[in-house]
């Protein structure tokens, strides 16, 4: 039975810090955007597109990475508090970047957690 336990919380933490470390990459890239992004002059220039669209790429993979691990990793990594709707059915639009900070604040907060998101 010892036996058992000591086997069961060595793989699990094996697998939490592969995870984790999976993560810590995602949070890397995440950050890289986030210092690109005081480059931007103009809003509208292809640059500025481009920075966009690598936002929104890294916020799609990231979450299908943390699908592949935990349901409640993926709703805290997508979970916005400041979400505002003007009237039923219509969002208002968060810039690119107001999205990637808040999306690495709740990566970092998973990240910081990981037994709440990734139990045995």
């Amino acid at each position: 039975m010892i036996a058992y336990e000591l086997a069961s919380r060595t793989l699990y933490k094996r697998s939490l810090s592969k995870r984790l470390n999976e993560l810590f990459y995602a949070i890397a890239e995440g950050q890289e955007l986030q210092a690109t992004a005081r480059q931007i002059r103009d809003e509208h220039s292809l640059y500025a597109e481009e920075w966009s669209e690598e936002v929104k790429q890294w916020i799609k993979v990231t979450q299908k990475t943390l699908e592949r691990c935990s349901a409640q990793a993926v709703i805290s990594f997508m979970h916005d508090p400041d979400l505002t709707l003007t009237h039923p059915g219509s969002m208002v639009p968060v810039s690119e970047y107001q999205s990637l900070v808040l999306r690495l604040n709740n990566l970092r907060s998973i990240m910081e957690h990981p037994e709440a998101y990734f139990p045995r």
